[in-house]
């Protein structure tokens, strides 16, 4: 029964190191994700390295201990490097996306840096005017990119509403996309696999 939990445990290592290669060549996105996938796997590992010592307490640690310390040093570098800038294309996509560059900042994956991962946002809009409400249809457009590599994205049609004028529309159309946040979340709104790991 300890060979048969020693093997698997040789056989996690085994695989992890035979994905480095591709790893190291990896988009930062997929290496956070992928370096995530490994550290969610830890207390499962953990667990089965805790039944191999009690079935042979002579256990040799040291391979199995330096397995776990590679996968949480590799993703708290991936961690590190994941971050995203919002380049918008005009004015009214600037004021629409400020949401998105706060919803970052909390899960602290804002960064103005040039290095950063490109959201590239731009809008469009049409006015009407109906039972004395100016009505503005915003159509907020995300692309994700990884260097030159789109990476994701995703389309959000907005509606905002107003007694003043068109211009007043926008306030409304800004609320929105904070609760549209909130409510799906920053990868979905993003067009992104979800990957969550703390």
């Amino acid at each position: 029964m300890y060979n048969a939990y020693k093997n698997e445990l040789d056989q996690i290592i085994s695989h992890y190191n035979a994905l480095q290669s591709a790893f190291k060549k990896s988009k930062r996105y997929e290496r956070y994700q992928k370096s995530c996938q490994e550290k969610l796997g830890l207390p499962a590992f953990n667990r089965k390295l805790s039944v191999a010592k009690i079935l042979n307490p002579e256990i040799i640690l040291r391979t199995f201990q330096a397995y776990e310390n590679k996968v949480n040093h590799q993703f708290r570098i991936a961690k590190k490097q994941l971050n995203f800038n919002i380049q918008p294309t005009d004015k009214s996509s600037k004021v629409l996306s400020e949401p998105l560059s706060t919803a970052l900042a909390k899960a602290e994956l804002w960064n103005k840096k040039s290095q950063s991962l490109a959201i590239k946002a731009s809008s469009s809009v049409r006015f009407n005017k109906t039972s004395g409400f100016y009505i503005g249809r915003y159509l907020l457009d995300l692309k994700v990119y990884d260097g030159k590599q789109l990476i994701g994205g995703k389309q959000h049609g907005i509606k905002g509403a107003s007694l003043q004028n068109n211009a007043a529309t926008q306030t409304q159309a800004v609320k929105k996309f904070t609760q549209l946040i909130e409510k799906e979340g920053l990868w979905n709104v993003l067009g992104l696999q979800e990957v969550s790991c703390k």
